[in-house]
């Protein structure tokens, strides 16, 4: 039973991996902070949950953290800000995001090991699905859109 911080129906990569995997049974619980979360998913023994893998874990006893491979679930991350005049550092922060990517294999992804959901239709989530693009290119995107009104 797939034991999620929310509505499953309102974690997109969470209700993409269960249908993809077909997991039928899930449970949700409020988002109260990670203790909370993991204390709930060790609360039923059919429970299972999906973690970013170098996140650090609080001990609690009888939860274990097992790799997923083959395929791997990636997780597609976005850097946001505002677009009209922008912190004095941003470039600092996306040149460190860009770098930490590079050593970090954010922007790797091989089909024949991983696993990424579908593009689909992105409107539905209030953005746009633009994978495979660097860093640079979405600052350069960024900066040439429209102001929002």
């Amino acid at each position: 039973m797939l034991w999620t911080p929310g509505a499953l129906d309102r974690l997109d990569f969470l209700h993409r991996f269960a249908e993809r995997f077909a997991v039928r049974e899930h449970a949700e619980g409020a988002n109260l902070g990670l203790d909370h979360f993991l204390g709930g998913l060790s609360g039923d023994v059919r429970r299972f949950t999906l973690m970013p893998a170098d996140a650090p874990l609080p001990r609690i006893p009888g939860i274990r953290s097992v790799p997923l491979v083959d395929p791997t679930p990636l997780y597609a991350w976005s850097l946001l800000w505002r677009g009209e005049g922008g912190h004095p550092r941003l470039d600092a922060l996306v040149g460190a995001f860009a770098e930490e990517s590079a050593r970090s294999r954010w922007l790797e992804y091989d089909p024949s090991r991983d696993w990424l959901p579908e593009p689909g239709d992105m409107a539905a989530y209030g953005g746009e699905a633009r994978s495979g693009k660097r860093f640079a290119e979405l600052r350069a995107a960024a900066e040439r859109a429209p102001a929002p009104v």
